[in-house]
């Protein structure tokens, strides 16, 4: 008898018509564009005190634009050797704007950014070195001000309207 009623069950299971007054489940998967904001950190990647006003200020940007975001942490003792080549490391992945953070991600992109011409990037907390045309600074180190200058500049970066120099 319980086979019986087990089969009996799963045939009315199978014959019951479908629901079709039900809405569609919402997408929850973003569509991103063609862009990706990368940041450069020490060792300590975007938890450090200074990076991490950086990273915010980048997922402030991909949250208007649809971006991708992605960081590197330098390793190999955090020398400018090791920096470079994390630095060279996200322009040949594509990164279309790239933010270096911390003393030897810095100086990478200023020994690096004649390089990648067609790649842009961001110095956070150092001073303008050279009148490098794909090389915008963030002089503050307030935490609040790189958050708003970075997702400023970000954004801008992704539209297509990236401006080299002192970043206000």
């Amino acid at each position: 008898m319980g086979a019986a009623a087990v089969a009996v069950g799963a045939v009315v299971w199978m014959a019951w018509p479908a629901r079709t007054d039900r809405a569609p489940a919402p997408a929850t998967a973003r569509a991103f564009v063609d862009f990706t904001v990368c940041v450069l950190t020490d060792a300590h990647g975007i938890s450090s005190a200074d990076a991490a006003p950086v990273w915010r200020g980048v997922l402030m940007a991909q949250e208007s634009t649809n971006a991708k975001a992605q960081f590197l942490a330098v390793t190999g003792g955090g020398s400018p050797d090791a920096a470079v080549v994390s630095l060279n490391t996200l322009a040949l992945r594509g990164c279309g704007l790239i933010v270096a953070v911390g003393d030897s991600q810095v100086s990478a992109v200023w020994r690096q950014a004649r390089t990648f011409p067609a790649r842009h990037f961001a110095v956070v907390g150092g001073l303008m070195l050279a009148e490098d045309g794909n090389v915008a600074v963030i002089e503050s180190r307030s935490p609040d001000t790189v958050v708003s200058q970075v997702a400023a500049l970000a954004r801008n970066a992704v539209a297509g309207r990236f401006a080299s120099g002192p970043v206000s």
